[in-house]
């Protein structure tokens, strides 16, 4: 193993010193493993120690030292939560599961979890070690079980390590041999990953770290911006429109869908809607798009949609006498 791959190793996380959070963000590692796969939901079904590392260049590097007569190696990028300390830098992830996290209760949206919960993580940021312990099988933090074979959490002793964001999707490589003599040759696949959590416990952890306690800043108190709202609106839309929409049109009509509000509500209603109403209006506005025209679409949306039409579409479509929507 050479000095760059071995830099870039990542290694188990294990519990050692007085470490303080200084930062947490969404970023993305990648893992070598060996064999065929189709790649549909599941990830890492089971992995081995040295296979995890920070840069893509690292993990190909290692997958020439594993090649033999053929073998088809692979290597999988895996959103993480990066939480960086004074001391070393910790990834969090879960794997064998479409997405991950989802079911931390720092996951859920920041104003509707409870104040005891928040207090306890402004003290776990203090200790990373605390910290850490609530993302491990075991903690109660979870609302729903999770598999230890699963969690992902690993450290790296630099705490300045770069580490690679996440672009538009989750990707997959897989090799094939063009010769010994030659590199492996890498083909690079879209997977159906969905990382909404991961993103969403790091913008509530980051929240939290930033209330400014000196001037009497308390959790309780936490209100969230305009924008920030409709982050998190956006966010939540593109979660549940993995059902019915295209994973690589998700984006563009989740924002078309934003915008045709924008164009009779304001930022401000949009962003205090309900988030399950909203959800319940964009899968009705979905069917819709087939049905009515752009300016037909506003002209309804503007019945009070907000406050009234989790259906709208689908009781216009029947009021005037059409056929229903499907």
């Amino acid at each position: 193993m050479n000095r760059e791959v071995k830099y870039r190793t990542l290694n188990k996380y294990r519990h050692s010193g007085q470490a303080v959070i200084k930062s947490v963000s969404v970023g993305k590692i990648y893992h070598v493993r060996e064999g065929r796969n189709a790649w549909h939901s599941t990830w890492v079904i089971q992995y081995e120690p040295n296979s995890f590392f920070s840069s893509l260049a690292a993990a190909k590097e290692y997958a020439e030292s594993l090649r033999k007569s053929g073998s088809v190696l692979n290597v999988l990028e895996l959103p993480c939560v990066i939480v960086r300390s004074d001391n070393k830098v910790v990834f969090i992830t879960e794997v064998n599961v479409d997405n991950p996290l989802s079911t931390h209760i720092i996951e859920n949206e920041i104003d509707i979890i409870d104040r005891e919960v928040l207090n306890d993580y402004v003290v776990r940021l203090d200790f990373l070690p605390d910290f850490v312990k609530s993302f491990m099988p075991s903690s109660l933090s979870w609302q729903k079980k999770v598999k230890e074979k699963d969690m992902i959490i690993l450290e790296h002793a630099n705490k300045n390590l770069k580490v690679d964001k996440v672009g538009e999707y989750i990707s997959y490589l897989t090799s094939d041999s063009i010769g010994v003599s030659y590199y492996l040759n890498w083909t690079k696949c879209k997977r159906v990953v969905d990382f909404s959590s991961v993103n969403s416990i790091v913008f509530n952890l980051q929240k939290i770290i930033d209330i400014d306690f000196s001037k009497g800043g308390e959790l309780g108190k936490i209100k969230l911006s305009k924008d920030d709202k409709i982050r998190l609106l956006r966010s939540k839309l593109i979660e549940a429109s993995k059902g019915i929409l295209e994973a690589e049109i998700q984006d563009e009509f989740v924002d078309k869908f934003l915008q045709e509000l924008r164009d009779v509500y304001t930022e401000k209603t949009i962003a205090n809607a309900s988030h399950e109403k909203m959800i319940k209006m964009m899968k009705d506005w979905t069917r819709a798009l087939g049905y009515f025209s752009p300016s037909d679409r506003v002209r309804i949306l503007g019945e009070e949609a907000i406050r009234n039409g989790e259906h709208l579409f689908l009781e216009y479509a029947w009021n005037i006498k059409r056929c229903p929507l499907h």
